[in-house]
């Protein structure tokens, strides 16, 4: 089952890159965007985790909204 998920499923074919990815500028910022959002996510979570912080913190509010970095 591991190796059937590692290719992908049956449905979609596996999309193998060797050479990477190529973005232009637009798609790169916004993949940046997408992932200061996740770390933030993963920041907060770690927080509520390890130091019972549950309270999101006006940038992670932002973040989340897309309103900022």
């Amino acid at each position: 089952m591991g190796a059937h998920l590692a290719h992908g499923s049956a449905d979609r074919p596996a999309h193998h890159q060797h050479e990477g990815e190529h973005y232009d500028g637009a798609e790169h910022d916004t993949i940046s965007r997408g992932l200061a959002r996740v770390r933030a996510a993963a920041d907060w979570i770690e927080g509520a985790v390890t130091r019972g912080e549950t309270d999101p913190d006006e940038q992670l509010a932002k973040l989340l909204k897309g309103q900022g970095e």
